[in-house]
């Protein structure tokens, strides 16, 4: 299984990874992935790692650290890599804000404008994706406080401006942080109910003979009710991993020493437009949600969940087999997925089964397609 393709559909990253790169829990599970098994005669060493000597357990803590320092090595190369493909992606998204003619003052509105509306009609296409309002609302706010930042501290009085861009920021690192521990937190306690349940489900069937069937059922709705607590624990890591991705992408943006700093400020008023699109765009389609949703706070359910993780596993097998699913694709696929799980199992009829079932009794109506 590819992760990356994998996480690329479970969260609809496709369309907003030229602006945040890979995301950091799909290079971690990748890297996990391909990192090599442990032989047997490893693990035999490990069992009995207290039984060796000195100098061997030494040797075998020297080589774990080795590897370790290894992958963080390979970490902070993708890392780097990422944000480096990002700046450049980002750099050429807004050169039609950096080639505006300013020679031609009617010219130079009509450019700025069209410039606005082409970022405005981008930002609302990602709204389409399932979670593309959460990517518009974390890219568009750290682009347009990165910007501000650097406008401010070079055009506002005594750096003020830059000041309160810092202090914005500052309070939304906080909060993702903060965001980041208690929903860790309510997965960790969801996890914990989950494990108690089935521990207690097992003891139920062995002391009182209860169906396995039926213990089945209660323990599925069990996990169920906690699958959107780790996907809301899952965004809360991806909205931290882009605020920081992004931090480092614009600094690169607007350090540039290939360029003046008039052409940097442009540059910095580009983003800054970019970013304040993104984040209107992706604010409406939030509410726009949550009317749609009845008023709800909670974003996940079970359904949408297990739909996500569905059509994740299918585009990934689709990839392997060297296939590719559009947009249009993956969207139908979530369609009929969901549709699936709100109708549940096919009933089945005990008289159809029966042998001695004769008439109409063991007729069946044929089935509709769904429309």
């Amino acid at each position: 299984m590819d992760p990356m393709v994998f996480f690329n559909v479970m969260f609809g990253s496709t369309l907003v990874e030229p602006y945040i790169g890979e995301l950091w829990i799909a290079t971690t599970a990748d890297t996990m992935m391909k990192d090599e098994p442990t032989s047997p005669e490893e693990e035999e060493l490990m069992k009995n790692f207290e039984s060796l000597s000195e100098e061997e357990q030494e040797k075998i803590r020297e080589e774990k650290i080795a590897k370790m320092e290894k992958m963080q090595k390979e970490s902070d190369f993708k890392k780097l890599k990422r944000q480096v493909q990002c700046a450049k992606n980002i750099r050429k998204r807004i050169a039609e804000y950096e080639n505006i003619d300013l020679t031609d003052e009617d010219l130079a509105f009509k450019q700025r404008q069209d410039y606005i509306n082409g970022c405005r009609e981008e930002a609302v296409r990602i709204t389409e994706g399932a979670q593309g309002d959460l990517y518009c609302k974390a890219i568009g706010f750290n682009l347009e406080v990165a910007a501000e930042e650097y406008i401010g501290a070079e055009k506002s009085f005594l750096g003020l401006g830059s000041q309160l861009a810092k202090a914005k920021h500052s309070a939304s690192a906080f909060s993702g942080t903060m965001k980041v521990l208690g929903a860790g937190f309510k997965a960790a306690s969801a996890g914990i109910g989950a494990m108690h349940k089935a521990e207690a489900l097992q003891k139920e069937m062995e002391e009182r003979g209860v169906d396995e069937q039926q213990a089945a059922e209660h323990m599925q709705e069990s996990l169920d009710d906690s699958l959107p607590v780790f996907l809301e624990f899952a965004w809360a890591i991806n909205k931290r991993d882009i605020q920081s991705t992004l931090a480092e992408v614009c600094k690169k943006l607007f350090s540039d020493a290939a360029i003046p700093k008039e052409t940097r400020l442009v540059r910095a008023e580009g983003v800054r437009l970019l970013g304040r699109e993104f984040r209107r765009a992706g604010a409406n389609a939030s509410k726009l949600r949550k009317i749609e949703n009845g008023g709800k706070k909670k974003r996940f359910t079970a359904d949408d969940v297990k739909a996500q993780v569905s059509v994740a596993a299918m585009a990934t097998m689709a990839k392997a087999q060297g296939q590719e699913l559009t947009k249009e694709d993956q969207d139908e696929m979530m369609r009929q997925a969901k549709e699936q799980l709100h109708q549940g199992p096919p009933p089945t009829s005990n008289a159809a089964n029966h042998p001695d079932a004769t008439g109409d009794a063991g007729k069946q109506e044929p089935s509709k397609p769904v429309a």
